[in-house]
């Protein structure tokens, strides 16, 4: 009998110190099981503890037997420091040493600007295409005092007990349409004032309209980002313009944007959102990036996120953390070690499995707590997306959605505590679940909608991992 750790000490997320063993331990609701193609053993993952170990066949018989007293005591011990053994419930280990692994990263507060919930574009996959009341109006700044006040005050109170790391990013709709030129030079007297430094989240198209203005104050500008999902017509037809606009040459624009701005040493951002109708054209993309030697330029930064479909409208073409990740490793796996500046940005249950077999691809989770799922429940990034009449929202797929507004608005005020974390805690039935470390709930729009459909599409997303990476994982485990 004997356990191979595949994940170190350091990955962890609960640190449980060695201890005399408890008379009363039990196999984790958290731990499975998942079976080896070489017949060498089992991977036992822990989902709450993030402990994927290799175990005996003989070993996971006995445990699944509760026959602890015929395991050796060392190898007992190893079990139950990683998790898979336990004298606790869930909600007690969550609970005893979230807090301690939460002090030890440094927040960051991050304000939403959006001074419009109008746009030049109406991409196939906008997730602001619901019902609502958009600000389609031109922003009169000398209305902006109570919102600079707000922000003000937000950002005061950080700072008396948090570092001082602050960004302001521009967003919408569409926040570099025309006639938003005031709130832009607005939105940088606001990063002056604060010592703070401006995030631009773009489609792209009116760039070279603001490039005068990005270049007299490109001091303050952390990065411009923008998408291209698709080479020229693939682009195009993605991201089609609104009715009345001529088609076609979008991607022109956009393309000159973004070499204004790496000639101007602005950093940009580049994202390419898949779904099942472009995903074959990761590699396109790239080499056309490439070509044009922005991937060797130490300004550019290039993602794949995923679209989703996080209201659960039944939107078609959707892909699945797994087969999103399909996708990068088939195109990329052989020429991922040649790429600079490059990660995937949407693994969220999966994130941990594939950052342990090494197939993550560069993402990285900064601003998610251990079970939350995401940024937005998380304590770590402090701040709000504000429209011009201070309603404010805390996740990026209900910004300008009132009925998620969580400002001053009396009739909202419920709403505010389904961003409150640890997300785990919040109910019972993740709590017995295995992989409620990993999943920590879902996404909390949807699972507002409909819980039970989040459950089963995260569920398999956990069980599509070891079915569809065994390869990955076999070569992984005999390799090491």
């Amino acid at each position: 009998m004997s356990v191979k750790q595949i994940t170190s000490h350091d990955d962890l997320f609960l640190q449980i110190p060695a201890k005399y063993l408890p008379t009363n331990l039990r196999l984790s609701p958290q731990t499975s099981f998942w079976p080896l193609q070489n017949g060498k053993g089992q991977l036992a993952v822990n989902s709450l503890s993030n402990a994927i170990d290799i175990i005996s066949t003989i070993l996971v018989q006995k445990i699944n037997q509760g026959f602890f007293s015929d395991i050796p005591s060392p190898i007992v011990q190893i079990l139950y420091e990683r998790g898979h053994l336990i004298d606790m419930t869930p909600r007690e280990l969550v609970e005893k040493y979230s807090k301690s692994r939460l002090a030890k990263i440094s927040p960051i507060a991050i304000i939403g600007l959006c001074p419009t919930y109008a746009c030049n574009y109406a991409c196939i996959y906008c997730y602001q295409s619901y019902a609502r009341s958009p600000q389609h109006k031109i922003v009169d700044i000398s209305h902006l005092a109570p919102l600079r006040e707000k922000i003000g005050n937000f950002i005061r109170d950080y700072k008396k007990s948090h570092n001082d790391i602050c960004l302001f990013e521009l967003f919408g709709g569409e926040p570099l349409l025309l006639g938003n030129e005031e709130y832009f030079d607005w939105a940088v007297s606001l990063c002056r004032e604060h010592e703070a430094h401006l995030i631009i989240t773009t489609n792209g198209y009116n760039i070279v309209d603001y490039i005068d203005r990005i270049l007299i104050n490109r001091d303050v500008i952390a990065k411009v980002s923008t998408t291209i999902d698709g080479i020229n017509e693939l682009q195009d037809l993605r991201r089609r313009p609104q009715s009345g606009e001529i088609p076609g040459h979008g991607f022109d624009r956009i393309i000159s944007g973004i070499k204004y701005c790496l000639g101007l040493e602005v950093p940009v951002k580049v994202e390419m959102n898949i779904d099942k109708n472009n995903a074959k054209s990761i590699q396109d993309v790239l080499n056309y990036c490439r070509d044009q030697g922005w991937l060797s330029n130490p300004y550019f930064s290039f993602g794949i996120s995923k679209i989703d479909d996080r209201m659960l409208t039944g939107r078609k073409n959707m892909l699945s953390e797994i087969e999103a990740l399909l996708a990068v490793h088939d195109q990329l796996h052989n020429t991922y070690a040649s790429l600079h500046n490059f990660k995937i940005v949407f693994l969220k249950t999966a994130f941990y499995l594939a950052k342990a077999f090494n197939i993550h691809y560069g993402q990285n989770e900064y601003g998610r707590d251990n079970f939350n799922y995401c940024w937005a429940t998380s304590n770590i990034f402090h701040g709000y997306y504000y429209d011009p009449d201070c309603s404010a929202y805390r996740c990026t797929f209900t910004v300008g959605n009132p009925e998620y507004n969580i400002g001053t608005n009396a009739s909202c005020a419920s709403h505010k505590d389904i961003w409150r974390g640890p997300g785990i805690l919040l109910d019972d039935d993740c709590l017995n679940c295995v992989i409620a470390g990993y999943c920590a709930g879902g996404c909390t729009v949807s699972r507002r909608i409909d819980k039970e459909q989040v459950c089963i599409q995260e569920k398999k997303v956990f069980a599509d991992f070891f079915a569809e990476f065994k390869d990955v994982i076999e070569k992984y485990v005999t390799a090491g």
